[in-house]
């Protein structure tokens, strides 16, 4: 069997959709060769992808939805290895390992049933998000009869909402042409200038404007705070500056003149650093002492220091949570200090197992 695309006859019908391997087959081959390191845990690499389980991800807009809400799904499950879309470039063999596959802007049947097929072939399991009625109706049905596994992540709210509001849904995915698109509020302007100010402020850049953040991230290197910036800066709107902390190194004197309820220090267990930064170390040229778990306590210790000198500032723990996660913290924090003119300090705590004490004392895990 091979190939077919579906073409219009001259009769005006349509030729049966006929799928095979060949094109899991060049998928597979495509993985393959750009995997070359799984070779060295002595796996054939077509073996490893037949053991792995895969989770396709389909939606008629961006598939942002679903894939946020996948991710937070998949934590609850920590003895499993999640590539998302194709991130990682080596095969983990004492976990069960999930391999994602993002399908964006399906908006016509033909592709939805070579997606379904291919899920199919691949024993995959679907989840996804379609508002147009007549795609969400042929997911359902050609799931069923190929017996492929799916969840329709938004169908029911919208369906329980609609019985709520006592109105019709558009039936129309977001960003759809047919959907009248309404002028772009001061809020998404407020939002692009504070990515703006984000950016310049990153690594310590420009301390002369630290009074004018909403935020001030300080950290040692690799405890997330450039991507908590950005994320907190085009997520809720917030200036962010962030400044890293580097043993034997003072802070900028401008820093004392923040509101002390905008600063947030962040820590993050020894262990869990070090893997973070040794992985960085593999992709590029590095200091010799920056995965070094000797060094990485004494930097972890004169943070603590730090902020023991501060105990008006908030420190925040981000051992293995998502950058979501510790943003919602921040935001969360942030609003209870509108309504109190002073907040005592918050450790927030999260070590993973086996890591307590693990970051030079800097937080005690109960």
């Amino acid at each position: 069997m091979s190939l077919r695309r579906r073409e219009k006859e001259n009769d005006g019908q349509e030729t049966t959709f006929r799928f095979n391997e060949t094109l899991v087959r060049s998928y597979s081959d495509t993985v393959c060769a750009v995997r070359p390191s799984s070779k060295r845990f002595g796996l054939d690499c077509m073996q490893q992808i037949r053991s792995a389980r895969y989770i396709y991800i389909v939606s008629d807009s961006t598939g942002f939805t679903a894939s946020h809400a996948l991710t937070s799904v998949m934590a609850q499950f920590e003895s499993v290895s999640v590539d998302w879309a194709g991130d990682s470039d080596v095969f983990n063999t004492s976990q069960l390992e999930v391999r994602t596959q993002m399908f964006s802007n399906v908006n016509d049947k033909v592709r939805l049933t070579r997606i379904v097929r291919l899920a199919a072939t691949m024993k995959a399991f679907i989840v996804y998000t379609l508002m147009t009625p007549e795609l969400n109706e042929q997911m359902v049905s050609y799931c069923y009869s190929l017996n492929v596994p799916c969840e329709d992540m938004l169908g029911p709210m919208v369906r329980n909402i609609a019985g709520f509001l006592g109105m019709h849904p558009s039936g129309e995915p977001r960003g759809s042409t047919n959907v009248k698109r309404k002028p772009l509020s001061d809020k998404y302007f407020s939002r692009i200038a504070a990515v703006e100010f984000t950016i310049r402020q990153d690594d310590g850049n420009l301390p002369s404007n630290l009074g004018k953040a909403d935020v001030v991230l300080l950290g040692v290197s690799r405890s997330s705070k450039t991507p908590l910036s950005v994320y907190l800066a085009q997520q809720f709107g917030y200036r962010v500056a962030n400044i890293p902390i580097i043993k034997d190194m003072p802070l900028p004197k401008e820093l004392l003149e923040v509101d002390p309820r905008r600063v947030f220090g962040l820590t993050i267990a020894g262990p869990y650093l070090k893997r973070i930064r040794s992985r960085r170390l593999a992709e590029t040229a590095g200091s010799f002492d920056y995965d070094n778990m000797k060094y990485i306590n004494a930097e972890l210790a004169w943070s603590k220091d730090l902020y023991s000198q501060h105990p008006e500032w908030s420190v925040i723990d981000v051992t293995g949570r998502s950058v979501e996660e510790n943003a919602a913290i921040i935001n969360e924090l942030l609003g209870i200090s509108t309504v109190s003119r002073w907040r005592p300090l918050v450790l927030v705590v999260t070590c993973m197992a086996g890591e307590a004490d693990a970051g030079g004392g800097s937080a005690t895990c109960a």
